[in-house]
Order: C-alpha cells, then sequence, then structure tokens
C-alpha cells in the first residue's frame, strides 16, 4: 500500500506560528525602545562631558569661561574631524556662540555664561524632527543640564523638571533616571 505524503506546513500550524511571533515582538518592541533611549541618552551625557571639559580647560588657560572654548578645544590624539567628534563628544559650530550638537546629533548643546563670566551652565536638548513619531520620543529625558559647581538637572518631555537641588522623591527619579545615576 502507497501512502500519499505531503510536505509543508498546515494552516494551523502556520498561523499558531505567526502568533507567536508575534506575541514575542509585543514583548521585545518595549525592551528595544527603552535601551535605544538609553543609548541616546548617553550620547547627550557624553556631549555634556565634552563640553566640560573645553569649559574647564578655556577657564583654566585664560581664567574665566567663554563659549570660545568648545570651538577650540582640541583633542591632541585624533586626526580626523569624526574621530576629534568621538572623542570631544559634540561637534563644533560655525557660530563661534553655537548652538553645537552630539556627534549624532541626538542632542543639541547650548552654553549659558554670566557677564561675570565665573560660571557656566550647559543645557543638551533632545533633538527630534516633525516626522519622528511619538512613540519614538524619550518621554523621560528630553534636558539635560548642568552647572560650572557640577550639578546636574533633567527634565521630562512633560516639562516636570529635577532643577539642580531635587527635593522630592520624584524629582530626585528624574534625574537618577536620565544621568544613569544609582
Amino acid at each position: 500500500m502507497i501512502k500519499n505524503k505531503k510536505n509543508g506546513f498546515t494552516l494551523v500550524e502556520l498561523l499558531i506560528t505567526l502568533t507567536i511571533m508575534g506575541i514575542l515582538t509585543a514583548i521585545a518592541w518595549p525592551l528595544f525602545s527603552q535601551e535605544k533611549a538609553k543609548a541616546q541618552r548617553q550620547d547627550c551625557i557624553a556631549g555634556l562631558s565634552g563640553a566640560i571639559q573645553a569649559m574647564e580647560e578655556w577657564q583654566g588657560t585664560y581664567g574665566k569661561y567663554d563659549v570660545a572654548g568648545m570651538n577650540n578645544y582640541r583633542i591632541g590624539v585624533s586626526n580626523t574631524e569624526l574621530q576629534q567628534c568621538q572623542h570631544r563628544g559634540y561637534q563644533t559650530s560655525t557660530s563661534a556662540t553655537g548652538p553645537f550638537a552630539t556627534c549624532n546629533n541626538i542632542c543639541r548643546i547650548t552654553v549659558s555664561i554670566p557677564a561675570a563670566a565665573d560660571s557656566y551652565t550647559l543645557t543638551a536638548t533632545r533633538v527630534y524632527n516633525a516626522k519622528t513619531p511619538q512613540s519614538d520620543k524619550d518621554t523621560d529625558c528630553n534636558i539635560f543640564a548642568v552647572n560650572s559647581l557640577g550639578q546636574k538637572s533633567a527634565t521630562k518631555l512633560d516639562s516636570t523638571t529635577s532643577g539642580f537641588s531635587p527635593s522630592t522623591t520624584s524629582t530626585r527619579l528624574i534625574k537618577t533616571t536620565c544621568w544613569i545615576e544609582n
């Protein structure tokens, strides 16, 4: 007796496979989005760290803070603009006063220096274009700020801010989450 065996998948097997893939995707996508947001936060923090070094080096050389320090800060170990950007953490600006951008254009960095030139505040603001869907925006950390005293602040997309000296648990949580502190 000859059996008539067909090779292939049945419709039920195919539907079960597609259902399992859909469930796994629904679980994995939010985790991927969270990790992507953390990586982009690190880009902003790296840009601010490089800007802090530039400002402090300028102040150490000239005795005052000046935005010119951002454009004149050069890393001696690199030889291409891309390598300099990666070592510095931000791109220099065609304008002497900025704004500057992080290497991956995730954040725009601005510098605020009072007339006395004895302090500064650096602010990194997340950059989204008009086509960025709401689901791709980092709702937890939108603006990072650091001052010459080393105090840090963070602001969420809904404008809730931690301030430089957070006084409540919820504002401390914003700062801890954004600056990736323990």
